[in-house]
């Protein structure tokens, strides 16, 4: 999963000047500097996870759930290093986590419940509901809104939520221009581009201020249980 800041392995942080992956079955990370195209090993994790979210800011990064558990691992880009955080409210993996500057919400797992995580408290409590129940389901937001879209209940859906921060409730966004599980999401203050999934190359452009998507380019390569990230998320534009 991939948290992208200034943004979800099961795992990774971007802000600004380096990105952060951690987790997949264990609790390392590895932090890739852009200026120099180089990684090398940051703090551990507090616990080890496979399918689990990411959400932070420019200062933490929340890593959530996966292999089942309420877990979380808050990592502080200053020092490299890793604590316990609060637990979510619910278990769960295969989730997705988009977020602000302020809050993570964690959400999905064959079901439609979220979990939303506040950094300067380190406490999570429940939030509402999304507007529908998927595993395997994708996040990309800005700072007003988050959209989970696309996901496993059965098949590959199209489906999308949107999440809106300020009120905790979700409303049905427009589908995407295809369906998939498996997915990846990334985005900017404007739109949010879902790909991959399902062993495909495909695109979604989703725009936030219309709730509407359209078919993007094709990416490079068709994939699936791939991650994205974004130099410009738009978090806390």
């Amino acid at each position: 999963m991939i948290i992208s800041i200034p943004w979800g392995l099961s795992g990774g942080v971007k802000v600004g000047t380096f990105a952060l992956f951690g987790g997949g079955g264990v609790s390392t990370t590895s932090v890739y500097t852009y200026s120099s195209n180089a990684a090398v090993a940051g703090g551990n994790l507090s616990y080890s996870a496979s399918y689990l979210a990411a959400a932070g800011n420019s200062t933490v990064g929340v890593f959530g759930g996966g292999s089942a558990v309420s877990t979380t691992s808050v990592y502080t880009y200053s020092s490299n290093t890793a604590v316990a955080g609060g637990n979510l409210s619910y278990a769960a993996y295969d989730l997705a986590a988009a977020g602000n500057s302020t809050v993570g919400v964690f959400g999905g797992d064959g079901v439609s419940t979220t979990s939303v995580y506040t950094y300067s408290s380190n406490t999570a409590v429940a939030g509402g509901n999304l507007s529908y129940s998927a595993s395997y389901l994708a996040a990309a937001g800005n700072s007003t809104v988050g959209v989970f879209g696309g996901g496993y209940t059965n098949t590959s859906v199209s489906t999308t939520s949107v999440y809106t921060y300020s009120s905790n409730t979700a409303v049905a966004g427009g589908n995407l221009s295809y369906a998939a599980y498996e997915l990846a999401a990334a985005g900017n203050s404007t739109v949010g581009v879902f790909g991959g999934g399902s062993a495909l190359s495909t695109t979604s452009v989703y725009t936030y201020s219309s709730n509407t998507a359209v078919t993007g380019g094709n990416l490079s390569y068709a994939a699936h249980e791939l991650a994205a990230c974004s130099p410009n998320p738009g978090v806390n534009s």
